[in-house]
C-alpha cells in the first residue's frame, strides 16, 4: 500500500513539473520582427557589425523563446497575429573601442512596438562595457546581450492587448480634407523619392513599403515628370497612390535673432558658470563640485586648443574677435546625471555630461554631444579618477572631446 501511495505522489509532482515546464515553453509573442538597427550621428559602426549584431540578436531571441517566429524586417506579419507580436527597431547612439587597460563602451537605445498599431510598449537603453575582440565575435556577443535583455523586460509586460491604442494610421484612400502638414522630430527619417526607389529595388513587399510611408514624415515630388519616371522604374500604382495622399512635412521653424542682452548664458560674460551640473544630481562624495567643473573646464580647453578644434570653452568667458564670431563654435557643458555604482570595472560610476555648442555670434544652438563616462577606482589607488578632483575632471574631458569630435565631423 505503501509503494502505491508513494507512485502516486511521484505521478502527481510529474504532472506539476510538466505543467510548470509546458508553462516556461509557451511563447510570450506570436512573432518578434526586428529591424535593421541605425547609427546616430557620428557613431563609427560597419554595416558588417550591425549584421552580425541582428544575427545575434535574432538567434537569442528565438533561443530564449519570446515568441513563436523571429523575423527580420522583410517578413510580412499576418493581421490576425499583428495584436500579439512586436516590433524591435534600435539605433547604436555611441560606440568607444577599448584601449589598453580601458573598456569600451556601446550605447544602443531599443523600442518595443506593438506590431498592429505601432503603440510604443518599451524603450531600453542598455550600455554595454566592450573589451578588445574581433568584429564579429563582438558584434554576434553584443547581440546576444542585448537579446537576453529584451526577454528580462518583456517578461514584466503586461499583456499587449492592454496598452492603450495608438496613433492612428494615415488612411489610404483620399479624404475631402486636406492633408494637414506634419512637422518631423530632430533627425527623422523623411521619405522623399529616393527613398522609395530604395525599398522597390530592395524588393521590400509593397504593404511594407506603404505602411513606411504611412507612418513616417514624407517630403515626395509628385509632379507629372516624377511620377512618370517612377512608373517607369517599376514602383505599383498602390505606391505611387500612397506617395500622393501622404502629407508633407511642414518646414523646420526658422529660429528668431537673439537681441543683444536676451541671452542669459552669453559665453563672453565673464564669472558666469557654463560648465554646471543639473538639479538633483550629485557628484561622488569624495569630489568637490566646483573644483571638479572648474578644473573640467580648463582640461577641455587645452585640449581643445593643443589639437587644434576651433571650439571655444564657455566657462572661460572670452569672446571671439567679431569677424570670427559667427564661425567660432562655443561648447557649454553640463552634469546631467550621475549613476553612482562601486567603483569597479564592473559596476563603474557613470556620469552622463550634455555638451551644447553654440554659434559664437547669436548663440544659435548647432550641435549636441552626450558623453557617458565610465570612472572606476578604490580609496587606495592613486591618481584613480573617482578620488581626486583634477584626474576625474582629465578624464571627463577626454571622454567629451571625443564626443565633441564626432558632432563635429
Amino acid at each position: 500500500m505503501k509503494h502505491w501511495a508513494l507512485f502516486l505522489v511521484l505521478a502527481f509532482l510529474g504532472f506539476l513539473v510538466g505543467k510548470v515546464a509546458a508553462k516556461d515553453n509557451q511563447s510570450q509573442f506570436k512573432q518578434v520582427q526586428v529591424k535593421h538597427f541605425t547609427l546616430a550621428d557620428g557613431v563609427g559602426l560597419s554595416q558588417n557589425f550591425i549584421k552580425y549584431f541582428d544575427d545575434g540578436l535574432r538567434a537569442q531571441l528565438q533561443k530564449e523563446n519570446l515568441a513563436r517566429l523571429v523575423a527580420d524586417e522583410t517578413a510580412t506579419v499576418p493581421a490576425a497575429d499583428a495584436p500579439d507580436s512586436i516590433v524591435v527597431e534600435g539605433e547604436f547612439t555611441c560606440f568607444v573601442k577599448a584601449r589598453g587597460f580601458h573598456l569600451g563602451r556601446l550605447c544602443v537605445e531599443i523600442k518595443l512596438y506593438r506590431t498592429s498599431d505601432h503603440q510604443l510598449i518599451k524603450t531600453l537603453t542598455p550600455e554595454i562595457s566592450l573589451g578588445p575582440d574581433k568584429e564579429k565575435h563582438l558584434a554576434n556577443f553584443n547581440g546576444e546581450y542585448v537579446g537576453k535583455e529584451i526577454r528580462k523586460t518583456a517578461k514584466d509586460l503586461p499583456a499587449l492587448a492592454s496598452f492603450p491604442p495608438g496613433p492612428p494610421l494615415q488612411a489610404t484612400t483620399p479624404s475631402a480634407a486636406a492633408p494637414v502638414s506634419q512637422t518631423p522630430p530632430p533627425n527623422a527619417d523623411v521619405l522623399t523619392n529616393s527613398s522609395v526607389l530604395e525599398m522597390v529595388t530592395a524588393k521590400l513587399p509593397e504593404e511594407v513599403i506603404i505602411t513606411k510611408i504611412q507612418v513616417s514624415p514624407t517630403n515626395f515630388d509628385v509632379s507629372t515628370p516624377a511620377l512618370a519616371e517612377l512608373n517607369q522604374r517599376g514602383v505599383s500604382p498602390a505606391i505611387i497612390k500612397a506617395m500622393l495622399i501622404a502629407p508633407k512635412v511642414a518646414p523646420a521653424p526658422v529660429q528668431p535673432p537673439v537681441t543683444a542682452g536676451a541671452d542669459v548664458h552669453d559665453p563672453g560674460t565673464p564669472g558666469q558658470q557654463h560648465f554646471s551640473i543639473a538639479e538633483g544630481v550629485s557628484l561622488p562624495a569624495q569630489i568637490n563640485p566646483q573644483n571638479y567643473l572648474k578644473l573640467f573646464a580648463d582640461e577641455l580647453r587645452t585640449q581643445l586648443q593643443k589639437r587644434n578644434i576651433p571650439v571655444q570653452v564657455a566657462a572661460d568667458g572670452a569672446g571671439a574677435p567679431e569677424t570670427d564670431a559667427a564661425g567660432s563654435p562655443v561648447v557649454e557643458c553640463r552634469i546631467t546625471d550621475v549613476s553612482k555604482g562601486d567603483g569597479s570595472l564592473a559596476r563603474p560610476v557613470m556620469i552622463t555630461v550634455e555638451s551644447n555648442l553654440y554659434r559664437r555670434g547669436n548663440h544659435t544652438l548647432i550641435k549636441t554631444a552626450t558623453s557617458r563616462v565610465k570612472a572606476i577606482g578604490g580609496p587606495h589607488g592613486r591618481g584613480t579618477p573617482l578620488y581626486d578632483d583634477k584626474t576625474l575632471a582629465s578624464w571627463t574631458a577626454a571622454w567629451v572631446l571625443g564626443d565633441i569630435k564626432k558632432v563635429l565631423k
